[in-house]
């Protein structure tokens, strides 16, 4: 488990520009990028601080120095997490980066593929549109239900199962 996720690089946003917080996820999806050395100048996004009457103007190279640490670090957690299963040799095929947080984000999986010498690919599903932050969830109750009732695909008990997963994403989708 990683202790820190895309809403810690939202919350980032929000304290270090004083922004609200939906206000910095937005722009986390709009314009984040996880490099500085990549992100642009000439990118420029308007903003309005929390309690100012002004609106001024970052740069995409000015968010990206609250937004890269904050990647190096969530990647860091990965890395010593696959370090910790003491796999060797490590996967050939590489690492599969799920949910919504490093999704929006340029650069991050060329940040990952530098740090974990490895291939790395984001998994995306279509379940839920563009909407990526649930894939982490589903696919741990998924493996969960398949593994304790030990189902096969002409079981009654997997169709319902099945159906559970439709209504899970149903509710998802109406709540979320």
């Amino acid at each position: 488990m990683i202790p820190v996720g895309g809403e810690f690089i939202t919350n980032d946003i929000a304290i270090g520009l004083r922004l609200p917080y939906a206000r910095a996820e937005e722009i986390k999806c709009s314009y984040a990028c996880a490099n500085r050395s990549i992100a642009s100048d000439k990118i420029e996004i308007e903003i309005q601080s929390m309690g100012e009457t002004n609106i001024r103007k970052i740069t995409q190279k000015d968010l990206a120095a609250i937004v890269q640490p904050r990647i190096q670090e969530i990647l860091s957690f990965v890395l010593k997490t696959i370090n910790d299963f003491q796999l060797d040799p490590l996967p050939p095929a590489g690492i599969v980066l799920s949910g919504g947080g490093l999704i929006h984000i340029d650069g991050a999986l060329s940040m990952a593929r530098q740090m974990f010498n490895l291939p790395v690919r984001l998994g995306i599903t279509d379940s839920f549109d563009k909407e990526q932050s649930f894939t982490v969830a589903l696919g741990l109750l998924y493996y969960s239900v398949r593994n304790k009732i030990g189902l096969n695909e002409n079981n009654a008990k997997e169709r319902a199962a099945i159906s559970f997963f439709e209504r899970a994403k149903r509710i998802i989708r109406e709540y979320f």
